[in-house]
This record gives structure tokens, C-alpha cells and sequence, in this order.
């Protein structure tokens, strides 16, 4: 890879060395998978939780939406020295990357950029990324630091006005929250065998792939030890395709985290 000319801000988790946990972030992968794949150098800037906010307005990043009338900030961001640009939002990094590096790797430019974008809207977030958010929601503090594991709980127990163990329930409607997800994978399964391609992008990965393949990181990285019999539902549903779908992204993982 070359200098790194890029930086990109991400939350920590809690293990003694640096490590992305969350599923935005992966997603570029989230944005570190769009990087790899682009074989972009990046260095990363480690944020926690409750200091978001005022490190995004330091570097000039504008907020991404509004929650209860307040503007709210969130990561990944990317700062490009290059161009001097400041990037804020997983989807507009990638349509960023696409126009800016033209002769790298095209994920999510073009005729297809639309598609790519109602498909995340109508599908993943509906019916892959809602279901893994309550699924993993009460186990999210854990895999932070203590102040961020704290100020997590706090601010989503305000947004959604319940505990986080609520959030998936009991063990039954844990059962479901998986059923959700495995039925949105079949869904998937099908498109993929009717295109008789690998990935949704056709024989080389897209940004949809790249969401897609992020949600199961998500899922593994919080559920994923080899006792957890929910993870193993999933990653063994359809003969094992799934887990073999995420095991065609690790050549995309050996980007060291600095």
C-alpha cells in the first residue's frame, strides 16, 4: 500500500490492542474493507463514544442527522490529506473513495450507485441490520471500555425507552430476532443463485457486499465465540454458504489496525 494519506476515526473496543467493533465502521471496511479493497493506507484515530461529538466538530465535520432537534455526529469520518476533504457517513466515504481514487476498485459508482442505495435502505437495514441490533444490543457495553460501555447503555436506553435486554427479550423472541435474519439470508441465497454469481456485485464484490459482509462481522464479534448457538445457526444456515461468503472477505482483514 501506499502512505497513508487517510485517516479515519473509529470507536475502540475493549481488548489491549486497538480493535473495531462496530458494524458502520467495518463497513467501510466498512469503511475498512472499502480501504483494503481499494488498497488505500490509512492511519485510525481511536474515539470513544462520549467524546464523538466534540471531536467531530474540532476537525470541522458536519453533523449526520438530527435526534429529539439536536444534531448528532457519529463515526466513521474520514479525513483525506490529499484533498483536504472531511467525510462523514459510511455510504458517502464510499461514493467519496469511488470518485476520488477512480483507478482503484469500484464499489458503489455509477449507474448502480442508486440501486445499491435502495437496496440497503429497503433490505439490509430492515431485515438484516434491525433484527442483529436487538439481537446484540444488550452485550454491546462489554466489548467497550467502561466509560463508553456506560454512556452506550445510558444513550440507548433514552432512544429506545427500555434496557437493552429488552431490546431482543426473551430466549423465544431471541429464537424469532434469528429467524428474521436467516429468512432475510435465503432471500439473499436466491438472488445470488439466480445471477449464478458469487456476490451481489456479480463476480467481484460491491458496496451492498461490503454492508452485507459487515452485518456478520457485527454478529461474530459480539456473539461469536464457539458455544454461542445463535451464531452458529447463522453461520451454518445453507450448508455453511454464509460463513463461507465472510471467509472470502479476511483477505481484506490483514490491514493492520494502527
Amino acid at each position: 500500500m501506499s502512505q497513508s494519506l487517510i485517516t479515519l476515526y473509529d470507536i475502540p473496543g475493549n481488548s489491549p490492542t486497538p480493535s473495531t467493533w462496530s458494524p458502520n465502521v467495518w463497513r467501510v471496511r466498512q469503511p475498512r474493507y472499502v480501504l483494503a479493497i481499494k488498497g488505500l493506507a490509512f492511519d485510525t484515530v481511536w474515539v470513544e463514544y462520549p467524546d464523538i461529538a466534540a471531536t467531530m466538530k474540532h476537525i470541522g465535520v458536519e453533523n449526520t442527522e438530527y435526534r429529539d432537534g439536536a444534531p448528532l455526529y457519529t463515526v466513521p469520518v474520514i479525513h483525506d490529506a490529499l484533498t483536504g476533504a472531511t467525510v462523514a457517513d459510511s455510504l458517502e466515504i464510499a461514493a467519496y473513495l469511488d470518485t476520488q481514487y477512480p483507478d482503484t476498485p469500484r464499489l458503489f459508482s455509477g449507474p448502480a450507485q442508486a440501486l445499491q442505495r435502495a437496496f440497503i435502505a429497503q433490505f439490509v437495514e430492515p431485515r438484516l441490520r434491525l433484527p442483529t441490533a436487538k439481537l446484540v444490543a444488550p452485550y454491546v457495553p462489554g466489548k467497550l471500555s467502561q466509560r463508553s460501555g456506560e454512556y452506550f447503555r445510558a444513550t440507548r436506553v433514552k432512544m429506545y425507552g427500555m434496557r437493552l435486554e429488552e431490546l431482543s427479550g426473551a430466549p423465544e423472541q431471541r429464537v424469532e430476532l434469528v429467524q428474521e435474519i436467516l429468512g432475510a439470508l435465503k432471500d439473499l441465497g436466491i438472488w445470488l443463485d439466480a445471477s449464478k454469481r458469487d456476490y451481489l456485485g456479480g463476480d467481484n464484490v460491491s458496496y451492498a457486499d461490503v454492508v452485507v459482509a459487515s452485518n456478520f462481522k457485527w454478529l461474530r464479534a459480539i456473539l461469536g465465540d464457539d458455544g454461542d448457538s445463535e451464531w452458529k445457526a447463522i453461520r451454518a444456515f445453507e450448508d455453511g454458504r454464509w460463513e463461507r461468503y465472510i471467509q472470502s472477505f479476511e483477505k481484506w482483514e490483514e490491514v493492520p489496525v494502527q
